[in-house]
């Protein structure tokens, strides 16, 4: 599997040696809301098949492990790969509190879009998130993509209903955009 490196941050292959930080990650509630998720749903998830499935299932998913300076810290995808129109999504978590708001998150989606547009020859990368998720959206914003569609009142969040937002950036977008990532 491809590696990916940036500046502050390295995308690398699972390792089951990252499986206790992650289900740590699995059992805190507001990453769970973040993520649209809920911690009923993390509990369901069996950690061997997330970290195996992506590598095993026709490279449908390309899953990496986010480290910063040796630290398993999240982990970000490319899905869907193997549609015959390259639309492919983009999923991120950064789990580990401490490097939230220290431009990880941009930089490990910059890596994701060179990697999706350049490598695996992506046409449009998509991802969706909900509206509370103010960080993540100000971070895609910045990476250039554009909302295509509001789901309102979608998901719960903190109790409350709260619109989904789905978001995309081309190829073509993407290669006008790059210079000022």
């Amino acid at each position: 599997m491809t590696t990916l490196r940036g500046a502050n941050v390295l995308l690398r292959p699972m390792r089951t040696s990252d499986m206790p930080r992650q289900f740590k990650f699995f059992q805190d509630a507001e990453l769970a809301e973040l993520d649209s998720s809920s911690l009923e749903a993390y509990a369901k998830i069996n950690l061997e098949e997330f970290f195996l499935t992506p590598s095993t299932s026709g490279e449908e998913t390309a899953l990496f492990a986010i480290d910063v300076r040796g630290e398993y810290i999240g982990y970000a995808c490319l899905m869907n790969l193997n549609n015959i129109d390259k639309v492919y999504e983009l999923g991120i978590v950064i789990g580990d509190r401490r490097y939230w708001r220290q431009g990880h998150g941009k930089e490990i989606v910059v890596l994701l879009l060179q990697h999706g547009f350049s490598d695996l020859d992506g046409r449009e990368i998509e991802l969706t998130t909900h509206e509370k998720n103010e960080r993540a959206l100000a971070c895609f914003s910045a990476c250039g993509f554009t909302e295509q569609q509001r789901i309102h009142n979608a998901t719960l969040f903190d109790g409350h209903k709260v619109d989904m937002i789905e978001m995309s950036i081309t190829r073509v977008k993407w290669k006008l955009s790059r210079s000022h990532l």
